[in-house]
């Protein structure tokens, strides 16, 4: 007989899991940016889950679904993807990725925080592809809406395919050819008033298409040197995230955390839990670098996140199961990692 759902009558996501309780894949596509570092299992219904632990903060803004949208009740392993690159910067920026699946058919692929209004190539296995198709794509290059959303389609056959998208190269025009004989005719004043008039049409164009192509120099250069800052920023902060990992890391937790307590093991809890990609909140207050000394409902809803990811517990409550309790399990794998 074939299962349909666990003792709690929890869906079954994939292939069942060994015991009574089914894991259930925390993190929705689209909703939760996918984390850089780990592979994610994305099933039909759009849930997803971490195959691989995280190790660092950083997420990629990238979203995929069927072309006709995800479906409920549909529990099927739908696609396995992995970041392969995943450069911060709008303008220039490479995002490359692989996903693998037996399952799909046409699948919409979808980016955001890119530059607005700009072509971007698509290649798929390090080609251009005739099977990428979408409302802003010509072959194998989409562009941008006003909003820095690039989304193109799929519609070729799965297996493991690897995609990779980076902006295309700004061909800038030769100055137009002004050369050229002249033709017979006329009488001579007329003849050097046309010649006159013609000559300084061609000074005016050398001299605007010359200011032009200055102009266009001096923009790369300043751009060259921003993203040169940009780059020396990065580095910096990547020291710093990783400080602060290493940090929350060497701190061991003895005791257990009541909702309302307010004191230095809930900050960094929330440093570790937010360090590990457990967010406790995208913004304000318990966000990344804003971490609080409070133990609240925002912070039991990352620890449940970590909990279920490490198979500790991932259905009840507090007081039925522990489900969102920093009880001794969790102190142990939190201590542990």
């Amino acid at each position: 007989m074939s299962l349909t759902s666990d003792i709690l009558g929890n869906p079954i996501y994939g292939t069942p899991d060994i015991g009574a309780y089914e894991y259930q894949p925390p993190f929705t596509i689209g909703s939760d940016n996918i984390n850089v570092t780990s592979e994610i299992r994305v099933y039909a219904d759009g849930k997803y889950r971490h195959t691989t632990a995280t190790s660092t903060s950083e997420t990629a803004t990238l979203s995929v679904s069927p072309i006709g949208g995800f479906v409920v009740n549909d529990y099927a392993e739908y696609m396995d993807i992995s970041i392969n690159t995943w450069e911060p910067d709008s303008e220039d920026a490479i995002k490359s990725w692989t996903a693998t699946s037996s399952y799909a058919t046409s699948t919409v692929f979808t980016i955001t925080g890119l530059a607005t209004d700009t072509d971007y190539d698509i290649k798929i296995d390090g080609s251009d592809s005739s099977e990428i198709s979408g409302s802003n794509c010509d072959s194998s290059t989409c562009s941008t809406d006003s909003g820095g959303t690039l989304s193109f389609t799929y519609t070729g056959s799965w297996s493991t395919h690897v995609f990779s998208v980076e902006r295309s190269e700004v061909i800038v025009p030769p100055a137009p050819d002004s050369g050229g004989g002249g033709s017979g005719g006329g009488g001579g004043g007329s003849s050097s008033r046309s010649k006159k008039e013609n000559t300084e049409t061609e000074n005016v164009t050398s001299s605007t298409q010359e200011t032009e192509n200055l102009d266009k120099a001096k923009t790369r250069e300043s751009l060259l040197l921003k993203i040169d800052e940009l780059k020396k920023l990065i580095i910096v902060l990547k020291a710093q995230l990783a400080e602060r990992t290493n940090v929350a890391s060497r701190y061991v937790f003895t005791k257990k955390l009541e909702i309302g307590d307010d004191n230095n093991d809930v900050l960094m809890l929330q440093k570790k839990l937010n360090a590990l990609g457990f967010h406790v909140s995208p913004t304000g207050p318990g966000s990344y670098g804003f971490e609080t000394t409070f133990y609240g409902s925002k912070t039991i809803e990352a620890l449940k996140r970590f909990q279920c990811y490490h198979n500790i517990i991932c259905f009840g409550t507090i007081g039925s199961t522990g489900f969102g309790s920093f009880g001794p399990q969790t102190r142990a794998k939190m201590n542990e990692i």
